[in-house]
């Protein structure tokens, strides 16, 4: 453009100005209208080249001598250099910037977090699964970084119970020392006579004068999650009735299975290798704890609510089949404590139970009367397969993944 304008002007002053140029030497203005278009030309190019190249190039040395000639550097801008100077300002002070916040960063008592070094794992959540599983993965060398919302302590109306199983879990972690120092009691049963006096006297005058607050239960079977780079764990993946007090055994056990699967993932950015293990996750948990605890919480759940008489009638006999000892008890105690959650030793035990309600429902008509118990036996196993099979069902819906 500026080139141009420059034969623009000369061709104009040639043209029209003819009174001009005939006063003046024709050589010497037709070197001042070359020089003036060299000069805007030259001009133009140093203010590309300075705006857009960093370091020296061939196009830059040819602009430096000619820039030397006579009359040529008078027509240069001086905005090249503004540039320049403005560019390194910029970098000097991010430079410096870096430096001082990587020299805050390391000052910082008790931390070494380096600015440009990324987590491997991110949890949100510092509940007992996000704070064991950080615990756990850091210790195997893994970058981890906790979210959590808020730190205050949670005003519920319920009690932490660790069964056996759970504290077996926490041991095999290496976080058996979380639980001292917390005034735990270590607890010998559910029923009520195992209670101090005092709180056996206000617990009963609770009851009758209905002042039991109750607490809101949800049930969520676990399914799979295959978005990539996301793994669900907790109650946003997997949630019972809290009765029999298995949530901590279900996420520690969680954790320690994770923590086997994770060792053999070095790289986590592997797609294929971290669906492979969230297949068998979903089934290992099942196998070990998972299938017996949802099912045994939902199903006593439903024995305790009795809303009709087959139910009643199961619930009783649940009580006379403990009653017998022997495996009667420690079969169920192991399912309940998540020690021994073998399926088909919780499933043999139920139907068990649901056998002995048909004995007691024959054992209290007369003979004339027989004829009803084959109704009230027919109620009753057609209930406990009404309780029990969609359980079942929820647990193992995904069997094809």
């Amino acid at each position: 453009m500026w080139a141009f304008l420059g034969i623009a002007t000369f061709t104009y002053i040639y043209k029209k100005c003819d009174a001009v140029i005939s006063y003046a030497n024709k050589e010497v203005l037709l070197t001042v209208t070359v020089f003036f278009t060299l000069g805007s030309v030259l001009s133009y190019c140093r203010y590309r080249y300075g705006q857009t190249q960093h370091k020296p190039s061939h196009l830059g040395l040819v602009l430096q001598l000619i820039s030397a000639l006579p009359l040529a550097g008078f027509f240069f801008s001086k905005s090249s250099t503004h540039s320049d100077t403005d560019e390194k300002s910029h970098w000097r002070k991010r430079k410096e910037a870096k430096l001082r916040h990587s020299s805050q960063t390391e000052s910082t008592p008790g931390t070494v977090v380096l600015a440009s070094s990324d987590p491997d794992v991110i949890i949100v959540g510092a509940g007992v699964l996000g704070s064991a599983m950080a615990a756990v993965l850091a210790r195997d060398g893994r970058k981890v970084t906790v979210i959590e919302r808020d730190l205050k302590e949670p005003d519920r109306i319920v009690g932490e119970l660790l069964q056996p199983g759970g504290y077996r879990a926490l041991m095999e972690l290496g976080l058996e020392g979380s639980v001292e120092g917390l005034d735990a009691h270590t607890v010998q049963g559910y029923v009520i006579h195992d209670m101090d006096k005092h709180l056996k006297e206000s617990f009963l005058i609770a009851l009758q004068n209905d002042r039991l607050r109750t607490m809101p239960a949800s049930f969520l079977p676990p399914s799979p999650v295959n978005k990539p780079g996301v793994l669900l764990l907790g109650d946003a993946y997997n949630m019972r009735h809290p009765l029999t007090g298995g949530g901590m055994s279900v996420v520690l056990n969680d954790v320690q299975i994770w923590r086997s699967l994770l060792r053999n993932i070095p790289d986590l950015y592997d797609d294929i290798a971290v669906l492979e293990a969230k297949k068998k996750f979903h089934w290992a948990r099942k196998k070990s704890h998972s299938f017996v605890v949802n099912i045994l919480a939902q199903a006593l759940y439903e024995l305790f609510a009795a809303t009709d008489n087959s139910l009643h009638q199961l619930r009783k006999a649940c009580f006379h089949y403990f009653k017998l000892g022997g495996e009667c008890v420690t079969g169920p105690i192991g399912l309940l404590s998540v020690l021994s959650p073998n399926p088909m030793t919780l499933i043999g035990h139920f139907f068990a139970v649901a056998l002995y309600a048909v004995y007691f429902s024959f054992k209290s008509e007369p003979w004339f009367t027989k004829p009803r118990a084959f109704f009230n036996s027919g109620a009753i196993l057609y209930r406990a397969c009404a309780i029990l099979f969609p359980l079942i069902y929820s647990e193992l819906k995904y069997l094809v993944y």
